[in-house]
């Protein structure tokens, strides 16, 4: 146990709606040492705006810790101060040294010792304070990710509640979505006529129902490049392997979705060959065709990709005029 002219520190996110029984556990531990003085040190993302793993600003969060510690109604939030600390990715010495810096600042020449559980940031602090593992007394089975995975699934549906969403919204940074569409060949790509070339392209019963579509998708977090976009969305919707992927352009979707949205859609289109599979359509591709290059025209396009369609058939041009010299 530590003496009163110490100064407890304790390092954390709390990017929750509330501390959960683990935070608080070690909330309470701290401050039941009766330091002269406790800091908490909360960690702030780089990235500035609200996301999945840090939804909350620090004012909300520095508010909510100071609401907690006030309803103990023991006199603690005299002797409670609070620090912020940008994230120093892959430098713990840089970190720590930080850290350290903050700590003197607010303790001034008192000795600090550091809080923190097994799974906190003890394993990655280098600096000169001493540290304490907390070991509580029991098992906690909530975490910060458990309790953001919930408020996502709650709809609570007061002033508040709403105005909390709309902040959430208002302060991201505007975004471009990107997707990859792929101008799927099969046969023979050798000009001049390339009459034995056909293309595979999707139809959508509730947008375009006559006109066709390039298939394509959004790029997921786990792909590792748009090549690997490509393959998978076009095994997923039309159930083909394709190889020899070539790009074709890049450009802003006139998506119906997006189109009243800061927020928009940048495609790339690739084109491939066929290599294998079963044609089948999936998701949201209500229909497959096999269309003869040579008989499609810019009218079978859905207005979405007949840009696509154009800077597909000037590359096919331009291959054309190099082959025929």
């Amino acid at each position: 146990m530590t003496t009163r002219t110490d100064v407890g520190v304790i390092v954390g996110r709390w990017q929750c709606a509330e501390p959960h029984d683990g935070q608080k556990d070690l909330i309470n531990y701290v401050l039941g040492q009766n330091h002269n003085l406790t800091i908490i040190v909360l960690g702030k993302s780089l990235l500035g705006t609200a996301t999945k793993r840090h939804p909350l600003d620090v004012d909300s969060r520095i508010r909510m810790l100071q609401d907690y510690v006030y309803d103990l109604k023991f006199g603690f939030e005299r002797k409670v101060s609070f620090a912020v600390i940008e994230d120093i990715p892959g430098d713990n010495a840089e970190w720590s040294a930080k850290l350290d810096k903050i700590i003197a600042e607010l303790a001034g020449n008192r000795a600090a010792v550091l809080y923190g559980s097994r799974d906190s940031f003890l394993w990655a602090y280098e600096g000169k304070f001493s540290t304490h593992e907390y070991k509580p007394l029991q098992l906690y089975q909530t975490s910060a990710t458990e309790d953001r995975a919930e408020c996502g699934k709650r709809v609570v549906g007061n002033k508040w509640w709403r105005e909390g969403v709309i902040w959430a919204t208002q302060n991201q940074f505007d975004a471009v979505y990107p997707c990859v569409d792929v101008a799927i060949f099969e046969g023979e790509l050798i000009p001049p006529n390339f009459d034995n070339l056909y293309i595979w392209l999707g139809q959508k019963s509730k947008t375009y129902q006559q006109q066709y579509l390039f298939i394509g998708g959004f790029a997921d977090p786990g792909d590792t490049s748009y090549e690997y976009t490509a393959k998978r969305e076009v095994k997923e919707e039309a159930g083909l392997d394709i190889t020899n992927l070539s790009y074709v352009t890049s450009m802003q979707i006139d998506d119906y979705r997006y189109r009243a949205e800061i927020n928009k859609i940048i495609s790339i289109l690739y084109l491939g060959q066929v290599c294998g599979g079963t044609p089948e359509a999936h998701d949201d591709i209500t229909g497959l065709v096999r269309v003869k290059w040579n008989d499609l025209s810019m009218d079978h396009i859905a207005p979405p990709h007949q840009s696509f369609y154009k800077a597909l058939a000037d590359k096919l041009q331009r291959y054309k005029m190099k082959e025929l010299g």
